[in-house]
């Protein structure tokens, strides 16, 4: 007798958002998109695309020819074709490709709505990071390090304010913000991660935060496919059925590390090389 269930659920709810990877390809294939839609002009040499805004002064580059661990997608501003780089944002590893979307839609409307704030960080363009859920996330400010967590600690937020004590961020002296999630709290192998460096646009990097922060799941076709290495932890509905709990816990609560020591780079509990 067959007991299959007549028919499958299209999509699926996965949380939390920050384990529901994606792959560069996916990665891709948003771009390519975003470009066909938006305006912007795509080309490409081998391995590597560039979506450049129509006014010249934005730039994502995706180089697939980079190794795993160091960034294949960057996006830089600067104030005129050819002009020297403003500030930038790198992108390494499976991030979500929903929080890939939430940087390009900021690039987007902020050269729509206030392109100096874009570019310069001046103007209407400031958007605030949204008061966070403590039953998700918790705060720290230590050792010249500020920012937050995910309760399970595969997820961070930190930033490096200038003149900070603290050790550069990816080695990095320009990195003033880090946004990443590691595939296990003992180890700390990186998952995903992106940096922003100093003069980035406050909106620009509040987009992203405000994506990883918020507390509903990602929805996802069945069909998508998950990093082996954490899909044990990311917990998922079919849509069809009920709406998943509020609060996006990971399954893996066998162990709760501790906070990083005064000065000292998020290390164990932030994403780094893979």
């Amino acid at each position: 007798m067959d007991t299959r269930p007549a028919s499958l659920p299209e999509s699926l709810y996965l949380s939390p958002r920050y384990l529901v990877t994606s792959t560069r390809a996916d990665h891709a294939d948003h771009l390519a998109a975003f470009a066909g839609t938006s305006g912007w002009t795509r080309t490409q040499d081998g391995a590597t695309t560039d979506i450049t805004s129509p006014c010249g002064r934005i730039t994502l580059r995706q180089d697939d020819d980079v190794p795993v661990r160091r960034p294949h997608l960057t996006i830089t501003g600067r104030s005129g074709p050819g002009a020297p780089e403003r500030w930038r944002v790198a992108v390494s590893g499976f991030m979500p490709v929903e929080f890939v979307s939430a940087l390009t839609d900021t690039l987007a409307n902020g050269l729509e709505n206030d392109p100096d704030a874009l570019v310069y960080g001046v103007g209407a363009g400031d958007e605030a990071i949204m008061a966070l859920d403590e039953e998700v996330w918790m705060p720290f400010n230590e050792g010249g390090l500020v920012g937050f967590h995910s309760q399970d600690y595969h997820a961070i937020v930190a930033g490096r304010p200038k003149g900070s004590p603290a050790p550069p961020m990816e080695g990095d002296e320009s990195v003033c913000w880090k946004v990443g999630a590691v595939v296990s709290t003992e180890t700390a192998e990186r998952l995903w991660t992106a940096t922003f460096t100093y003069s980035i646009p406050s909106h620009l990097v509040a987009g992203l935060v405000n994506e990883v922060a918020r507390f509903e799941p990602l929805l996802r076709p069945i069909t998508s496919t998950l990093d082996l290495r954490v899909a044990p932890l990311v917990r998922y509905w079919p849509v069809e059925t009920a709406t998943p709990p509020r609060t996006p816990r990971s399954a893996d609560t066998r162990s709760t590390p501790p906070r990083p020591a005064a000065g000292e780079d998020p290390g164990r509990h932030a994403p780094r090389g893979r």
